[in-house]
């Protein structure tokens, strides 16, 4: 069994993350609760952003998922 401070520490990041895109805050799309749009449209378009910028290391694309996210919405997550 997994020791309770493993499993509930803080998110351990690598110490070498791979770059950020260039530009990438202007065509970033973003969800928030507050907008008319669903999760399914929000997912769409932010996989659509990834393959037009050809992420494809893993921790950039997580931190562009959480950066995707706005208001209640990043909170909650």
């Amino acid at each position: 069994m997994m020791p309770w401070a493993v499993k509930y520490g803080p998110l351990a990041l690598h110490a070498q993350l791979n770059p950020m895109p260039d530009h990438y805050l202007k065509l970033l799309p973003t969800f928030n609760a507050e907008k008319k749009r669903t999760t399914e449209d929000h997912l769409d378009a932010f996989q659509n952003f990834v393959n037009n910028f050809y992420i494809e290391h893993e921790d950039v694309y997580m931190r562009l998922f959480v950066q995707s996210l706005d208001g209640d919405v990043r909170k909650w997550f």
